[in-house]
């Protein structure tokens, strides 16, 4: 108890401590202020942070930590939405190009509607146009063409009559009066007398004239020549005498027979025969109407003109007039609006 006792001090005096417990003492204290310093410092670095930054972006930290933690299956997931989406969206860029394709179709097609509009328009104006003029014109070229066309068919009835013109001429020619082309077949046709034209039928004639012609030659001198043979015969037996003397003039007169069936006979009868072919030919050609081939058969022999009456000129003559006939006939019809060439 005295030894208690002893080791308290006593107040009022001097405590002496050791330098030990003396350093224990103040470490204490000073790591209690740097503590409570540090403490104050996160606090305030806390609640900078709580205003200025984010909190999402903790959030979005946390989501990419769960979806880190949910593997492979959430990743296979993801893969297949996004080429979902891609194939979405591809699907979403060819309908909108249709559209386009679309836009630009209608667009085009509503061009031509206008155009088609506009077309109507014009026609329609055109139409009221017809409406409104007198039909007083169009009657009156009517009634001309049918007068052109009637004049004209009593014009070629006269031709081939062989009747002087009339004045069916006359209204063709003024019906034409501004074209030269059907002028120049007008005055041919005013230019040549109808009268003397010859036609087919009188070609024909001539032909089969001089055909015969040809061969009364050959029958007269056959006939002459068997008539002169039997009075020889009848007469060269009646006697002797007249036997020898026979005998003497046939010797003497052999190369005289010889002579003139050489130089007159057969020459004669060949060129007699060929004569008569090239008028059957020129007949055959006159017959189907074709009067350019009778005319170039005749004109390229060595037939004698005069013993036809020059019958080439006819067949040229008469060609002309039908190939300005024709000429003619088409300038009318094209008038009219039907065009034969």
């Amino acid at each position: 108890m005295a030894v208690k006792e002893k080791n308290d001090p006593q107040k009022g005096e001097f405590i002496d401590l050791e330098k030990t417990e003396f350093k224990k003492k103040s470490n204490f204290f000073t790591f209690f202020l740097k503590s409570l310093f540090f403490a104050l410092i996160f606090f305030g670095l806390g609640m900078f942070v709580n205003q200025v930054i984010d909190p999402n972006l903790f959030k979005l930290n946390l989501n990419v930590q769960t979806e880190k933690s949910q593997g492979k299956p959430n990743n296979q997931f993801n893969l297949e939405s996004s080429e979902r989406i891609d194939l979405f969206n591809e699907d979403l860029e060819e309908i909108s190009r249709k559209i386009k394709s679309s836009e630009l179709f209608f667009e085009d097609l509503e061009a031509r509607v206008n155009q088609i509009n506009l077309r109507l328009d014009e026609i329609n104006k055109k139409t009221s146009e017809v409406n409104r003029t007198n039909y007083k014109d169009y009657i009156d070229e009517e009634i001309k063409q049918y007068k052109l066309l009637k004049n004209y068919l009593i014009f070629k009835d006269n031709l081939v009559k062989r009747e002087e013109l009339g004045r069916e001429i006359f209204f063709i020619s003024d019906y034409f009066k501004d074209n030269l082309e059907a002028q120049n077949v007008i005055n041919f046709f005013n230019n040549i007398v109808i009268k003397d034209i010859a036609t087919e039928k009188n070609l024909l004639e001539q032909i089969n004239n001089q055909i015969k012609d040809y061969e009364f030659k050959f029958d007269d001198f056959f006939y002459a020549s068997n008539k002169n043979e039997k009075n020889e015969n009848q007469d060269f037996i009646r006697s002797k005498e007249d036997f020898f003397n026979y005998l003497n003039d046939l010797f003497n007169s052999t190369f005289k027979v010889i002579k003139y069936n050489k130089t007159d006979i057969e020459p004669n009868i060949k060129r007699n025969g060929d004569y008569r072919k090239i008028l059957q030919k020129a007949k055959e050609y006159l017959i189907i109407g074709d009067l350019s081939s009778a005319y170039e058969i005749v004109k390229e022999s060595e037939l004698d003109m005069t013993l036809l009456n020059g019958w080439s000129l006819k067949v040229e003559e008469l060609k002309n007039v039908k190939i300005k006939i024709i000429e003619l006939e088409n300038l009318i019809f094209k008038k009219l609006g039907k065009d034969f060439d």
